[in-house]
């Protein structure tokens, strides 16, 4: 009966701790893994937060917290993507009945394998309140933006996933878990990672992972912007992809190119770091060989793997060499007189000719020049016609040289090179200007370079047409002699000399005698400068260049002494000349007034008496010959005269202004002036307005007088028909009514007032001296006693 009581007592006990209390409600009824959700229930008296739960399918506890009669918890992880009930569980008790939830989560990942960037479809089992705009996909830790259709969401497949784990959200912020991964496809090797362009090779891609449903007939590799080829096998066990290497034709150049597979004929992997290099040549020098050239080089950009290459011209083979990532062919004998032929280059005993460099090969000899003689003048343009020329040649490349040409600076035989000025694929012609600074020569070998050497043993030939020799000195305004070696073209009338240096005159040939011509010479130098060097030119137009072996000192008169004179006298007359050669004593004369006067020769200076001229400018030249006669037309000589005298009548020993033709030498205290048989002083000189000022007469004159000058004091200028009439000015003018006797009474008065103010102040004075002596009279004798 006891034992009854007490087991009777522990139930009310137990009753009385775990009260009895329902789930009401949960917001809100649906959510992923990590949504939060609130759990009403009917009463939450004594129940604490750190015993209180939120229990999802009867076994899943999330914490909870408490407010009210209401408990706050997430959904926890691990849960299906299915509806399911939830229940409350706390210190106090356990709810005495369920509410419905649904987890929404993720159902399905496809594909489990994709390339970057492939489409990854998540689905859910439900989607209610998602937000459009904040739905994303999550592959391990890298988040990637999606779209929602329907309750599959969208996403982009990031490069480099290896099994990563896929988490997807609806609303931005919780996640739902799969337990599916997904791995992107990539490449992770290339072997061999080399092949030649032309020579297409088996490569193994090794990948990742393949698709699934990866299958040969729609499998293919990418080899960068070349181009794809199809895979010819799927090892799915070793994860790799066997497709031959691009080949390309001649337009292409070889390359290190990214290399890529792609499952779909759409879509690729994508491996940056994992390439390929295709093996080809990027140049061939030369192209086109030219004479005497022995061997061909070709630049690849890459030769691992390759050896022993053959070179094949046409159907005849030669060994050639490798270094570094050259290729060198020996040139064989024989191909000069050929037309192209095709070059091929193989490598490797087994391989076939694995690589076809130019359609053709050959050698470009020249043909013909055009013109064949010509100045040596890069006015002047040689056309060099070729039996083959590159295709590709450019402008920059093209050379001529003209060979043992003599320089005009030191003499030497040098060859020069000259660049060309255009090169015409079409006609296969090469243009070059001739060359400058030569001494003409006959028959100046042409060479040809097109690209990498000049050409040997070719027969064109040009010959540099110009002076070879001159007259060493001619006067000017007379003529040369100049020695031409070569005549073609030269023409009385059209072809013409030209006088270089800081002259550039040009004057005609006059004649012609065998290989000389005949020039005048220049009348005058505008720089004053009169050595020379000599071109000449066949057409009139293009000269031979700078030539020192034609030079010429052309003859002219530097100065005149003196170099004027008193019209009507006679004057021994001194011309310097800047060069005498040729000239001597009984062969030369001074030209004046187109009169030879005889003159002898003291080094550079002809000595000539010139008698008496009148008044004014004569042009002086020289002869050396009775034919060769200076023309200088610069240099004069002047004899000098009065051109006029103002005023005619004057005052004695006024100033008279007497106009001259020229006043060189006149000098005050030197020269003198002349009014009839008396002489006076020159007083002034003006030699702009080319006037002298000369003193009147001291007396007059009762009749006008000729006025002469005379430039050293004693030989004066011819009588001409200036006159001066030298007058007295009287002292008392006709027409002034007295006016100077006016002017002498009042001189007279002003005298005797002076000499009265003069008396009185002497009177005043003594009168003075008289008073003081009576005031200190009685002071005076003391101080003499003293």
């Amino acid at each position: 009966m006891a034992s009854v009581l007490s087991a009777f007592l522990l139930c009310l006990l137990a009753t009385s701790a775990y009260a009895d209390f329902t789930v009401t409600s949960i917001q809100p009824v649906y959510g992923t893994e990590g949504t939060p959700v609130v759990v009403a229930i009917s009463d939450a008296t004594g129940a604490t937060a750190a015993d209180s739960f939120c229990v999802f399918n009867n076994d899943k506890e999330a914490a909870a917290t408490i407010s009210g009669n209401n408990l706050s918890c997430a959904v926890p992880a691990g849960l299906a993507a299915a509806a399911l009930k939830v229940s409350v569980k706390t210190n106090v008790g356990t709810s005495t009945n369920d509410v419905d939830f649904l987890v929404q989560g993720i159902t399905g990942v496809t594909p489990l394998v994709g390339l970057t960037g492939q489409v990854v479809s998540v689905t859910f089992n439900d989607v209610q309140g998602a937000k459009t705009e904040a739905v994303a996909c999550k592959f391990g830790t890298e988040s990637v933006s999606a779209t929602l259709t329907d309750a599959i969401l969208s996403c982009a497949l990031p490069a480099n996933m290896e099994a990563a784990a896929v988490s997807a959200t609806l609303d931005g912020t919780n996640f739902a878990t799969s337990t599916s991964t997904v791995t992107t496809v990539a490449v992770t090797g290339v072997s061999p990672g080399y092949g030649l362009l032309r020579l297409p090779v088996p490569v193994v891609v090794s990948l990742t992972a393949l698709p699934a449903d990866a299958d040969v007939a729609n499998t293919k590799c990418k080899w960068g912007d070349f181009g794809y080829t199809p895979a010819t096998k799927i090892d799915t066990t070793a994860k790799t992809v066997t497709c031959m290497s691009v080949m390309k034709s001649n337009d292409n150049y070889g390359s290190t190119v990214q290399v890529e597979v792609s499952f779909d004929g759409v879509t690729n992997t994508q491996s940056a770091e994992h390439t390929f290099i295709l093996q080809d040549f990027y140049s061939l020098s030369p192209a086109v060989a030219v004479l005497g050239q022995t061997q061909l080089t070709l630049m690849f950009n890459d030769l691992s793997g390759l050896s022993s290459p053959s070179c094949v011209f046409g159907t005849e083979s030669t060994t050639g060499s490798i270094n570094e990532l050259t290729v060198t062919c020996p040139i064989l004998a024989g191909l000069e007189d050929k037309d192209p032929l095709q070059l091929n280059v193989a490598f490797n005993p087994s391989d076939p000719l694995s690589i076809v460099v130019q359609p053709t090969f050959g050698f470009g000899r020249i043909k013909s020049i055009s013109p064949t003689v010509g100045p040596a003048s890069a006015a002047v343009v040689v056309d060099v016609t070729l039996s083959n020329i590159d295709p590709n040649m450019q402008l920059a490349n093209g050379q001529c040289r003209f060979t043992k040409v003599k320089s005009s600076r030191d003499g030497s035989l040098n060859d020069i090179d000259v660049k060309a000025v255009n090169v015409d694929i079409a006609n296969k012609k090469v243009s070059c200007p001739a060359p400058q600074f030569a001494v003409p020569a006959d028959a100046s070998t042409v060479q040809i370079n097109l690209g990498s050497d000049f050409s040997v043993g070719e027969t064109a030939t040009y010959t540099l047409q110009g002076a070879t020799a001159v007259s060493s000195a001619a006067p000017v305004g007379s003529s040369v002699q100049v020695t031409v070696n070569d005549m073609t073209g030269f023409t009385v009338g059209v072809s013409k000399c030209k006088f270089l240096n800081n002259l550039e005159l040009t004057t005609d040939v006059t004649a012609i005698n065998g290989h000389v011509v005949t020039c005048a010479t220049p009348s005058a130098s505008p720089s004053g400068e009169w050595s020379t060097f000599v071109a000449v030119s066949a057409d009139g137009k293009l000269f031979d260049g700078f030539n020192s072996v034609a030079g010429v000192t052309l003859q002219a008169i530097q100065s005149l002494t003196p170099s004027s004179t008193i019209a009507g006298s006679s004057v021994v007359m001194n011309v310097a000349l800047n060069d005498a050669t040729g000239i001597t004593t009984g062969t030369t004369a001074c030209l004046i007034n187109g009169e030879k006067y005889e003159a002898t020769v003291t080094g550079k200076v002809l000595t000539c008496a010139v008698p008496a001229l009148s008044m004014g400018s004569y042009a002086v030249e020289f002869c050396t010959q009775e034919t060769v006669c200076s023309a200088q037309k610069t240099v004069n000589f002047i004899y000098q005269d009065i051109t006029a005298v103002s005023p005619s009548t004057g005052e004695v020993e006024s100033d008279v202004t007497v106009s001259m033709n020229d006043v060189t030498g006149m000098q005050y205290g030197v020269s003198k002036c002349k009014f009839g048989g008396t002489q006076t002083t020159l007083r002034n000189v003006d030699t702009v307005a080319k006037t002298v000022t000369c003193a009147a007469p001291t007396d007059p004159t009762p009749e006008p007088v000729v006025v002469t000058v005379s430039v050293d004091g004693t030989v004066f200028s011819p009588a001409g028909t200036s006159t001066f009439k030298a007058v007295y000015t009287p002292v008392d003018p006709p027409g002034d009514g007295g006016g100077n006797k006016t002017g002498l009474i009042v001189g007279v008065v002003i005298g005797v007032v002076a000499a009265v103010a003069i008396a009185v102040g002497a009177v005043y004075y003594l009168r003075k001296r008289r008073q003081s002596r009576v005031a200190y009279g009685g002071l005076v004798e003391p101080l003499r006693g003293y």
